[in-house]
């Protein structure tokens, strides 16, 4: 089993280019099973890491054993070990989010905060290899993902679940299941630390892992191996749709500036025309809902709009414009041929077709 899944590992890196030989590996580090097996395993392949820590001070004394554990474990392996403590709790109020995105934000933050120092430090010793952040994240917690994308509604991309790359955050464990790792950790006699919190259902992943897929696997035994298998299906259907959808959207939008132009009645030509607005203004952070508004505004008329977090999509005659949430007022208004009158910013404008022998 050990050895198995080390060289799976290797293979892994090796075929997707995940890393290379000379790279610094941050590992991200937080003392549960899985962690504690991608230590082992990058440990035991040979490659060159440091373990990185975040204390949340969530969980009171349990936060501390954690931190004291990685401490640990760093040592055992005789590696750098970095360890930030921030206050979760007071940063998710003051920034108006939930426990689980304000320790994803502060936890990302800071490792790309470290990964920079190390590219610094590389570079003032002559070394050109590169730096990446590496999570133990595994092919269960892309199955969660995938399905809590469904529910959420993200479209294609989201049931790819978690990708191997992003950026300089790279994900080398997603070819293991959950039950492969513990087996690891068993067999050879790894310890690690239980985060309590994993077991409240307060939170939308836990509930997803606890109750609702256990419910799943009632009903379809095999709905497990599936999942697995769609992650990578749904992946190769997405690269086959992305190249379709971005030479759609490269033949419909004209640039202005900072404004995305979509002229109406082209964009209603195309089959599943929804699907193309969904994939033009999703990225720009209108959600599902807010996309569903757009298309209604095919039908509009000229100045109803959708306003997003940072953009907004409103009606101009025979023109979709995208434009940015604070550009309320465009420098320049759109003329058709056909347009006798036109009012812009409290001014009127007449306009009359002449033939060319009437111009001087």
């Amino acid at each position: 089993m050990a050895k198995d899944m080390i060289n799976r590992l290797k293979e892994n890196v090796h075929e997707s280019n995940l890393f290379s030989r000379d790279d610094l590996l941050i590992l991200a580090v937080s003392g549960g099973a899985d962690s504690v097996v991608m230590s082992d395993i990058i440990h035991k392949a040979g490659y060159t890491f440091v373990i990185a820590h975040m204390n949340f001070n969530l969980r009171a004394a349990e936060s501390k054993r954690d931190e004291d554990f990685v401490r640990s474990l760093a040592a055992g392996y005789n590696v750098e070990v970095f360890v930030e403590n921030v206050e979760a709790a007071p940063f998710a109020s003051s920034n108006n989010l939930s426990i689980q995105e304000a320790a994803r934000n502060l936890r990302y933050a800071w490792f790309e905060k470290l990964r920079q120092q190390f590219v610094e430090r590389q570079r003032s010793q002559n070394h050109h290899a590169d730096v990446k952040i590496i999570t133990a994240h595994h092919k269960d917690d892309s199955v969660e993902t995938m399905m809590m994308h469904l529910f959420r509604g993200t479209g294609i991309a989201g049931l790819r679940g978690i990708p191997s790359v992003n950026g300089k955050i790279v994900r080398p464990m997603l070819v293991f299941t959950k039950d492969e790792i513990r087996d690891y950790a068993l067999q050879n006699q790894l310890r690690w630390v239980e985060d309590s919190s994993n077991q409240l259902d307060k939170y939308t992943r836990n509930y997803f892992r606890n109750q609702f897929i256990p419910l799943l696997k009632n009903i379809y035994p095999n709905v497990e191996q599936n999942l697995y298998s769609n992650l990578q299906r749904f992946t190769d259907i997405d690269k086959l749709y992305r190249v379709t959808v971005d030479q759609k959207l490269k033949k419909l939008q004209q640039i202005h500036e900072d404004e995305i132009h979509i002229p109406v009645r082209k964009l209603k030509k195309e089959p599943a025309w929804g699907t193309l607005l969904f994939e033009l203004l999703y990225p720009l952070g209108f959600s599902a809902g807010q996309v569903e508004q757009v298309i209604l505004l095919e039908q509009a008329a000229t100045g109803k709009q959708v306003i997003g977090d940072h953009y907004r999509v409103f009606r101009n005659r025979e023109w979709l414009i995208i434009a940015p949430v604070e550009q309320l007022n465009a420098g320049y208004h759109i003329i058709e041929n056909t347009d006798q009158l036109v009012q812009a910013n409290g001014r009127q404008l007449n306009f009359e077709l002449l033939d060319r022998s009437e111009v001087i």
